[in-house]
């Protein structure tokens, strides 16, 4: 049996048609998030890649100056099919945060 892991989707469009109900404007027939079951080998798989790919670029990464690399965190985020992708942010892509230690 495979291991199931419920991801909160919302594979709705992002413009939504909408009607006026009473004072306020709601979704037409929009149920929202829900759980959808994603099997954890293939979440695995694709986390797996990631890391692979992140000791790779990192590998040779340990000093910077005269400080040494002593911490790297990443945020991830997985979509609906399970797939693992680094989360960009302001505007760039693949957002790595680096803690150097003198």
């Amino acid at each position: 049996m495979t291991t199931k892991i419920p991801i909160l989707v919302d594979d709705q469009p992002a413009e939504r048609e909408a009607t006026l109900g009473g004072d306020m404007l709601s979704p037409r027939g929009v149920a929202g998030p829900r759980a959808k079951d994603v099997d954890a080998s293939v979440i695995k798989a694709s986390l797996d890649r990631l890391t692979g790919g992140i000791a790779e670029f990192l590998g040779d990464v340990k000093q910077v100056g005269c400080f040494r690399l002593k911490q790297v965190t990443v945020t991830v985020e997985i979509n609906a099919e399970g797939k693992v992708f680094l989360v960009g942010k302001a505007g760039a892509k693949g957002g790595v945060s680096l803690t150097f230690e003198a």
